[in-house]
């Protein structure tokens, strides 16, 4: 529940039995803080992983247009 209310960067009582209030505040930060790193990371993997995609289906069409070429030629 503490970890629900720090990702969504609301302000937490400190209670009896919880973190101390210097660690939420430090937990508070580093969620705040990677965040919007972990959505870039997140975002670029799936641009390289796109590109990477496409590149593999262009080589294997250039491959097989290639191929068919040299059957051509052969013949």
């Amino acid at each position: 529940m503490i970890m629900k209310h720090i990702a969504k960067g609301t302000i937490i009582k400190r209670r009896a039995g919880n973190l101390p209030a210097c660690m939420l505040i430090e937990f508070r930060a580093a969620t705040t803080t990677l965040a919007p790193l972990k959505r870039a990371l997140m975002g670029l993997l799936q641009t390289t992983s796109k590109i990477y995609n496409s590149l593999q289906q262009f080589l294997t069409n250039l491959f097989r247009l290639l191929l068919d070429y040299y059957w051509i030629v052969i013949r």
